[in-house]
């Protein structure tokens, strides 16, 4: 039985409830009974607030109502104020789940530290600013004792940047990094292997709820180059993402088409080319593979064709990889795999992150 004198309390607010946000608030509803029994911790949900409206409640929230309650409430959003609002509620252990896809809470990260909030997120847009800015955040965030974690900014919870942290953590040098960090690129490539046009494999990846709405924000490769960029700069780099070379997928005219409908007409302009290097590729026994690579200070995301004795070759659905060449990890560079996607997969990720937290890296999930 936990001991409830010692109960561990864990404070959170969650901004930007949608997808990731209400998958998470479900999986904190689903696991209370776990939390208690593993880690004697109560998890309590004490505000929320979405781009119209915010709401406060100091013993927390009825999570199988939240919706509800956060429609009715008469409060105006208002970020400056969500933030002074925690500091003066002055709970245990406050944490600021940031999942929003904008920078609409980045911009008061360090007034967010300097309040004594920590910060998880799955919002890659801290990390790939300026690299000033990146190391500013670390700083303030030492400066005032909180935590800032993003474990579910690459791979979803699939441990990439744990593991790099610990690469470097143990003294160990940092040589190349290899990875396929895009669930919806993995998809399409993945696809492709069957499929004799690369419009009807965007087609089947949108309509799986796969890609962005407007599938060019996946195509364009820069979800991808910034989640590069990060695996980079964990790794001690000081690299700036205009420093990454992205191989476009599309072609200008496809990229600048006037609206969705239009780019799917212009992208069957695009067959031909990919649909030929898939035919020569797979005559010498190989696939295209769409792979982030940084080696030698040089950062490029391309379309390469892969052997079956690669370890990317084997990629199915949607899977994320990355692989560690280092020194310590040479002649076998260290390679984790597994499922990159996903609201509900992230979630876990984010859990992992906040129990971190409260128990000050005494235990990884």
């Amino acid at each position: 039985m936990p001991n409830r004198l010692n109960e561990k309390q864990i404070t959170l607010f969650i901004a930007g409830p949608g997808k990731v946000g209400s998958a998470f608030l479900r999986l904190v509803a689903e696991r209370k009974e776990y939390l208690a029994a593993r880690y004697n911790a109560k998890a309590k949900i004490a505000g929320i607030i979405n781009s119209s409206k915010m709401l406060f409640k100091n013993d927390g929230f009825d999570l199988q109502n939240w919706k509800e309650n956060l429609s009715a409430s008469g409060i105006v959003s208002d970020v400056e104020k969500f933030i002074e609002t925690i500091k003066e509620m002055n709970l245990p252990i406050p944490i600021l789940l940031d999942c929003t896809a904008n920078d609409s809470v980045v911009k008061f990260y360090n007034k967010i530290f300097e309040s004594g909030i920590s910060i998880v997120t799955p919002n890659k847009i801290a990390n790939t600013q300026s690299y000033s800015e990146y190391l500013r955040l670390r700083e303030t965030a030492k400066k005032n004792n909180v935590h800032f974690k993003y474990g579910t900014n690459v791979g979803s919870a699939l441990p990439f940047i744990s593991t790099l942290q610990n690469i470097v953590a143990n003294g160990d040098e940092v040589i190349k990094i290899e990875g396929v960090f895009s669930g919806t690129l993995s998809f399409m490539f993945n696809t492709l292997k069957e499929k004799e046009s690369f419009s009807d494999v965007v087609k089947i990846a949108r309509d799986r709820g796969y890609t962005e709405p407007d599938p060019r924000d996946d195509l364009r490769g820069l979800d991808m180059a910034r989640k590069l960029l990060i695996l980079i700069r964990e790794s001690g780099k000081e690299f700036e993402l205009k420093d990454i070379s992205i191989e476009k997928l599309i072609s200008d005219e496809s990229e600048n088409a006037a609206s969705v409908e239009e780019f799917f007409v212009k992208l069957k302009n695009d067959d031909k080319k990919i649909i030929e290097r898939r035919r020569k590729a797979a005559e010498s026994g190989r696939v295209l593979c769409y792979i982030a690579k940084y080696e030698n200070n040089e950062a490029s995301l391309s379309i390469q064709q892969i052997y079956n004795r690669h370890p990317f070759f084997n990629l199915v659905d949607g899977e994320n990889i990355v692989s560690f060449t280092t020194k310590n990890y040479w002649k076998n560079p260290l390679t984790i795999k597994g499922q990159g996607a996903g609201a509900e997969f992230t979630s876990v990720g984010i859990l992992s992150d906040i129990l971190r937290i409260v128990n000050r890296n005494e235990f990884k999930l």
